[in-house]
């Protein structure tokens, strides 16, 4: 989890929740790690790429691993938005 100052804090904070669950749940861990892991699993089962990314197989595989990154990242966001409330308070 990253840390962040009082001031850098109340920058995020004044953006909202919303707006820093959607940055870290899915635009910094949902997409981008969901991506990779459809690619690794596509390699682990010998799909050929590239011709491969053009299957429903993939487009499956990349859907799935996308929405568990994407839920993953959310929880864990939501438990940085929680910590940094309390560390620094409402008012920061």
């Amino acid at each position: 989890m990253r840390r962040y100052d009082r001031e850098e804090w109340a920058a995020i904070r004044a953006r909202g929740p919303r707006a820093f669950v959607l940055r870290q749940g899915l635009l910094s861990r949902g997409l981008p790690l969901g991506a990779l892991m459809s690619l690794v699993v596509m390699n682990i089962q010998e799909v050929p790429l590239p011709e491969g990314l053009a299957s429903w197989s993939f487009a499956a595989t990349l859907l799935f691993c996308i929405a568990i990154f994407t839920a993953t990242g959310s929880m864990a966001a939501r438990a940085t938005w929680k910590v940094h409330e309390h560390e620094h308070g409402r008012d920061a």
